[in-house]
């Protein structure tokens, strides 16, 4: 499907379990277990920074925020993160939560990005930004799927102009 969809892009792939069988032209396959950091380097080390990455892995909200963690700052510059089935937030079965706002779901992830992304703006002072706070520059959300950006998030704030009273402008 991913040949089809990206005509001239080279497919990585991993799996838990041994997907070899797809293995053909711009179709590579790994084996392993999707938070194993040393295995994701070494992918990485080997294939260079993917453009796109799609996290359709076990769905787990603990193992999705940890790949986001190894492979967002691994991403190329400028490329794209998708995150498939974010429904398991809510299903405590599939490790999510029925609280909503959980922080330790893959929603709950996604809210700090949203956060990040506008972390120029918090008043909170001083606020070092982390790395995605840097370097999200857009999330978008759609039923069970979320597509995060990246780039230079750079954009600078009105707050010491628009907030006098707290800056003493």
């Amino acid at each position: 499907m991913w040949k089809e969809f990206f005509p001239k892009a080279q497919i990585v792939g991993l799996d838990i379990e041994d997907k070899s069988f797809v293995e053909e032209e711009r179709i590579r396959t790994f084996q392993g277990d999707q938070t194993d950091r040393a295995l994701l380097h070494r992918i990485i080390d080997e294939i260079g920074p993917p453009q796109i990455v799609i996290d359709d892995g076990s769905h787990r909200p603990a193992d999705i925020r940890a790949t986001f963690a190894i492979l967002f700052p691994l991403l190329d510059a400028s490329g794209w993160y998708s995150i498939e089935d974010t429904q398991t937030s809510y299903w405590p079965e599939w490790g999510g939560s029925e609280d909503r706002r959980s922080p330790d779901t893959t929603m709950g992830l996604v809210k700090d990005l949203i956060d990040g992304l506008n972390h120029v703006e918090f008043v909170e002072e001083p606020y070092e930004p982390t790395y995605s706070d840097r370097h999200v520059v857009a999330v978008h959300c759609y039923h069970n799927l979320v597509v995060i950006r990246k780039g230079e998030n750079d954009e600078p704030t009105r707050k010491h102009r628009a907030l006098p009273e707290r800056y003493g402008a």
